[in-house]
């Protein structure tokens, strides 16, 4: 029984998140009751260019540091697997 309740609670919340949509022009999500985006809209081509190169930013360093956690638990791993 506390199981049929658990997933009927995760269903519920997943049916109340908010519904998103891509912008065109930034390729970020934004609520999909929103006509405009949020993040882009107000900004003219240089800004547009700032927060782009930024968002590359942001994904390369979250590239990097997931590189770093799976180097970091391979070497675990393998020193696990040799004192073993």
């Amino acid at each position: 029984m506390f199981i049929n309740e658990l997933l009927q609670l995760k269903f519920e919340q997943y049916k109340a998140q908010r519904k998103s949509q891509r912008c065109n022009r930034c390729q970020l999500h934004y609520a999909e009751d929103l006509e405009q985006c949020p993040y882009c809209s107000h900004l003219d081509a240089e800004g547009l260019a700032i927060l782009l190169k930024q968002k590359e930013r942001n994904y390369l360093a979250r590239r990097e540091l997931g590189i770093w956690f799976l180097l970091f638990s391979s070497i675990i791993a393998a020193s696990l697997l040799l004192i073993r």
